[in-house]
């Protein structure tokens, strides 16, 4: 009897003992979980929020661009005269053609980051982070902001428009520094255009200046043969009196130095 009695003493389970291992853990879990909470929200406190400043940017309309139209037309002598109505429809061609070029340049400007660098050394936050480091490692930060500059590309029927979005955790601060870099970009690129408008007209200046040589040296050369024929007067007028058939000859065909 005592024997049974005391076997069921072992196999008895204390309550009073299981309810503090359970509360135990529960206190254990409970403290862990305030304590990741509030390493979660100290972390995501000190993250950054990231304010997207978007811009569109489109063709320019058409008649931005006439006055630097006509200046790559008059750059090119050797064009040839054609109809007017072809005249129109090349011109307003050419117009398309122009604004979507700008466009394109404008946009490969800005992608190169080299206006943004300049803009984010100016800035009080970025100017501290990378003020006491090697060139190198500048460009690598420099690099990592400028990450935060994307640019979508949007393909309509025969032209292309871009969004241009920028990240920044200052809403304010993004758009000053958005705004800062476009402007620079198109400073940099209105003088890259005239800087090749230059090039284009020293480069037909040398043309032009290559062809007054050779017809200067070709008028020496035919005034040489004129006094070496003894020929003074023009004599070109005297072959078209001379007979009805001659009047249909092309005077171009005809040798210089008989001008006298």
């Amino acid at each position: 009897m005592n024997k049974n009695n005391h076997n069921y003493h072992e196999n008895e389970i204390n309550l009073i003992d299981l309810f503090k291992i359970i509360w135990d853990g529960k206190k254990k879990i409970l403290i862990f979980t305030i304590i990741s909470f509030l390493i979660g929200f100290g972390y995501s406190y000190q993250i950054p929020n990231n304010y997207l400043n978007s811009l569109v940017i489109k063709e320019s309309n058409n008649r931005e661009f006439n006055k630097l139209i006509y200046i790559e037309n008059m750059l090119k002598t050797n064009q040839t005269n054609q109809t007017n109505q072809t005249n129109q429809t090349n011109q307003t061609n050419q117009i398309n053609q122009t604004n979507q070029r700008i466009l394109n340049r404008f946009v490969s400007e800005l992608i190169d980051y080299e206006e943004l660098f300049i803009t984010l050394k100016n800035i009080k936050k970025v100017r501290e982070n990378i003020v006491k480091l090697p060139t190198e490692n500048q460009k690598k930060i420099l690099f990592q902001y400028a990450k935060s500059l994307m640019i979508v590309e949007l393909v309509e029927k025969d032209k292309t428009n871009y969004i241009i979005n920028f990240k920044w955790d200052n809403a304010d601060e993004g758009r000053e520094i958005l705004k800062d870099t476009i402007n620079l970009t198109l400073k940099n690129l209105e003088k890259s255009i005239y800087e090749e408008l230059e090039e284009s007209l020293e480069f037909e200046k040398k043309i032009i200046k290559n062809h007054d040589r050779i017809r200067l040296d070709y008028l020496s050369e035919q005034s040489s043969i004129a006094r070496e024929l003894n020929i003074i007067n023009n004599q070109i007028n005297n072959i078209n009196l001379s007979s009805n058939v001659s009047l249909n000859i092309n005077t171009a065909d005809i040798a210089y130095y008989l001008r006298g």
